[in-house]
């Protein structure tokens, strides 16, 4: 049951929900076929009023896939504090959401119609770590699959309206020839206008650079999970802000042109946030799993284990070496087989050179990139010394140690305190 009062904020009244476990019973799921989804039904409603839905089972056959929209977004707190009521067999259960998810819900929830959505929290059991390793290794078919990908980013905040609207103009005004990476004018008015001068920055006012800045400081953005989301969406996607929306495709027409471009430097984190957002809209075809893993490093995930898990769907199946989803494993393990892996199949110990001895994390080899910390330091550069001959490595389960063989070149007579990022 949820009881709603009113509370005061301001001067202004609100609606407090709170969750009454007790009058309703919690849902429950029911076991997926090997390869049926989950599909979220979010029945119609006014504004701001409980979220109603039904949870149904689909089978998904990529040839011809059931009718959903995919949405992407961010947890937020792992705090469910929220809940939705679940139609199920002439009852209602209760199946609690974050405050996030709860957010969106209520912003995409038609008036009039249901909408059919893929929502992870809530059409994958998080309880169950079978059928989670099993989704998970699909999310690359149920994204690809989806009628669209709906890019949540939050409610609108810190004029977020304004923001949208100056990144819509700006992407009206350039076409990107994404092959090389260049800009020219959408059209021949727009041919010497201010928004094709890559001298100066693009023609907004500070008002509207401050609003640019807090839209790309939202943590949708520096979430790992939304690589693969955007990445997969063939058949397009759209950010959502509130009511203000734009596609996918032109919001990342804007962020190219912002890096080829100056900027307004008074922007707190505007560099950080903009090098985040360009290597989301960086084309992905054809990288290697070593090349994705480095990129996104400095994105964030709740679990450590989808470093690698969350960004295998990037690499064509030839990069993923037979990894397989297992989150069974602890963080070191999956690690650990990733690195074993990725040497059973290249004969090549590449990798060793994204090794850091940073102290944190001591449980993981030092011949195991930790890749749930950010680098301190650019990498080593990986050389041809061997002629690309094969490595002999072997892998010695009773101390977890790699032994190599090598050629004995040099002794190391002097070493220094290494330049980090921070420094």
């Amino acid at each position: 049951m949820v009881r709603t009062r009113l509370g005061r904020k301001r001067g202004i009244l609100f609606p407090v929900h709170q969750i009454n476990l007790r009058r309703r019973r919690p849902h429950t799921y029911r076991p997926l076929d090997a390869e049926d989804i989950r599909i979220l039904t979010v029945l119609p409603g006014p504004s701001r009023s409980n979220i109603h839905v039904r949870l149904n089972h689909a089978k998904l056959d990529t040839n011809d896939p059931p009718s959903y929209e995919a949405l992407s977004y961010t947890w937020g707190s792992n705090n469910f504090s929220r809940a939705i009521y679940v139609h199920t067999e002439g009852e209602q259960t209760l199946l609690a959401v974050t405050q996030n998810l709860h957010n969106a819900l209520q912003q995409l929830r038609k008036t009039s119609s249901p909408r059919t959505l893929w929502v992870d929290a809530t059409c994958i059991n998080q309880s169950d770590v079978e059928e989670r390793n099993q989704q998970v290794a699909r999310m690359a078919d149920i994204y690809e699959s989806a009628a669209k990908v709906l890019i949540w980013i939050g409610p609108a905040a810190d004029n977020s309206g304004l923001a949208i609207k100056a990144l819509k103009k700006l992407a009206s005004k350039i076409h990107v020839d994404w092959k090389l990476f260049s800009i020219s004018a959408a059209s021949e008015d727009d041919v010497g206008s201010e928004w094709l001068d890559h001298s100066i920055p693009a023609p907004f006012n500070y008002q509207t650079w401050v609003a640019i800045g807090r839209i790309l400081d939202r943590s949708w953005f520096s979430r790992l999970w939304v690589w693969q989301e955007v990445s997969l969406a063939h058949n397009g996607a759209v950010v959502i802000c509130g009511n203000s929306t734009m596609s996918w495709q032109n919001f990342c027409k804007a962020i190219i042109s912002f890096i080829q471009r100056p900027y307004w430097e008074k922007i707190p984190n505007f560099l950080k946030n903009l090098q985040l957002s360009w290597l989301l809209c960086k084309p992905k075809s054809g990288l290697t799993l070593q090349t994705v893993l480095k990129d996104s490093r400095n994105a964030k995930c709740s679990d450590q284990r989808d470093r690698i898990y969350g960004v295998l769907s990037l690499v064509k199946e030839s990069e993923r070496f037979e990894i397989e989803p297992d989150y069974t494993k602890t963080t070191v393990q999956v690690f650990q087989d990733a690195m074993l892996s990725n040497i059973s199949w290249t004969r090549d110990l590449n990798w060793l050179t994204d090794c850091e001895l940073s102290g944190e994390g001591d449980e993981i080899p030092s011949w195991v990139p930790n890749w749930s910390i950010p680098r301190r330091c650019l990498g080593i550069q990986a050389m041809n010394a061997c002629l690309k001959s094969a490595a002999q490595a072997m892998y010695h389960d009773r101390d977890s140690s790699l032994s190599v063989i090598g050629l004995h070149v040099g002794k190391i007579q002097k070493f220094q305190q290494i330049v980090t990022f921070d420094s």
